[in-house]
């Protein structure tokens, strides 16, 4: 998006009512809850799929083999779906955020903030971005890795 599409949206953002600037901190509000229930969501149903998919590895019964390698495709796949249903609310998330910023008491919220880091803004980076983009890659690693051990070892 350009600077002026960017300052046009900056421009209504700070005209707005107060109802209206108050429900659309309530939509960020909103919009940030739903991106961490997600996330939560989706560690859980990963971190319980794999932890079935071990626990049929570590037995000397080798009736559920034939099972586990679709099984670790379906982490592949849920892995995939989670990451791209976490970027497409964080985008969300961040548009409204920024949106937010525009208003003074937020920015400067966001200032005294920024002063107290320990380590500076990365641009383009926050928490929520990390959390976003690492957790469901680094899910998706551990289930290429295991199956293809499973496909050249088992």
């Amino acid at each position: 998006m350009s600077d002026t599409q960017n300052s046009k949206q900056a421009k209504k953002a700070t005209e707005l009512e107060p109802e209206e600037r108050q429900r659309l901190f309530a939509h960020a509000m909103h919009e940030e809850t739903v991106f961490y229930n997600r996330l939560n969501f989706f560690m859980v149903c990963e971190s319980l799929l794999f932890a079935a998919t071990i626990s049929g590895l570590s037995g000397n019964n080798r009736a559920l083999d034939p099972i586990i390698i679709p099984i670790c495709v379906l982490g592949i796949l849920v892995s995939l779906l989670w990451w791209f249903a976490q970027v497409n609310k964080l985008i969300l998330y961040k548009t409204l955020v920024d949106r937010l910023e525009t208003f003074e008491e937020m920015k400067e919220s966001f200032e005294m903030a920024d002063s107290r880091r320990l380590v500076g803004r990365i641009p383009g980076w926050s928490a929520s971005s990390i959390l976003a983009h690492a957790f469901p890659a680094l899910f998706m690693l551990t289930w290429l890795y295991l199956t293809g051990y499973l496909v050249l070892f088992a």
